[in-house]
């Protein structure tokens, strides 16, 4: 099972044609679709598991105290802007500021049904095991059910329009390996590395996608890079359409004052 996965691993990455026509003749390929995209997303997701873990479990109090502290902190570098304020409006706002802290510590300390350690650790746990089903982002940003089914039904429209002749299962399945460079975002929280692994990732999923894409419905490359633009481009279209026509309404409006 390790030997396959790493082999999957390795066709994928280095876009092995031969790998990908193996891989989309299977007749679980679909199935195997969903595993990939799944265990990505968590397996990316877990430093994140982990932070959101520890955060749970420390204690409210030393929190509560952090946000104090970061609020103070704010106050003070906001001071230079705010000489004019009347310092009964300050002393209101700082006043607000510990009413509401004190609402939230009491609504923290009400009895819970379980201890609150174990629900913090649930919480924690069911925020990553949710990253598989993820609202769709910019298509194939994040590895996800919703970025893979959502846009790939618009791929699909295109690339049958240009001559392919793939079925959904072969191309969603196939096209599932997009997913494995993703594993790299194990090292987003990583402080200004992070942004940089999370746009390689991107852009070489993005090219697993097209190559899957090419694979799949058996057409060129050329217009399988076609096939996964159009449905940016279009939306782009209609976004700017909307935007002109917005900015001729208020025109109008305005003239007509």
């Amino acid at each position: 099972m390790a030997d396959e996965f790493l082999g999957m691993l390795r066709g994928a990455l280095t876009f092995n044609t031969d790998f990908f026509r193996r891989f989309h003749a299977r007749h679980d390929v679909f199935l195997r679709g969903v595993v990939v995209v799944a265990l990505v997303a968590l397996i990316a997701a877990l430093p994140l598991f982990v932070i959101n873990l520890v955060n749970g479990l420390s204690t409210r109090g030393g929190q509560a105290n952090e946000f104090t502290q970061q609020y103070q902190q704010a106050l003070q570098r906001m001071m230079p802007f705010m000489q004019g304020v009347p310092p009964e409006a300050l002393a209101s706002m700082n006043q607000g500021f510990e009413v509401g802290s004190e609402i939230a510590a009491r609504i923290e300390a009400l009895p819970t049904p379980i201890p609150r350690p174990i629900g913090r650790g649930l919480e924690a746990l069911g925020t990553w095991l949710s990253k598989p089903f993820a609202g769709a982002r910019f298509p194939l940003a994040v590895a996800g059910f919703g970025t893979w089914l959502g846009y790939g039904v618009l791929v699909m429209l295109f690339a049958r329009l240009l001559g392919g002749r793939g079925d959904m299962a072969g191309f969603f399945g196939t096209t599932s390996l997009y997913a494995v460079p993703h594993l790299l975002n194990v090292l987003s929280p990583v402080p200004y590395l992070g942004s940089l692994i999370g746009f390689v990732a991107f852009a070489w999923g993005a090219a697993i996608y097209v190559k899957a894409t090419a694979v799949s419905h058996d057409i060129t490359l050329e217009r399988a890079v076609l096939a996964a633009l159009l449905p940016l481009l279009v939306a782009l279209t209609i976004l700017i359409v909307l935007g002109i026509g917005l900015i001729v309404f208020i025109a109008i409006a305005a003239a007509g004052r």
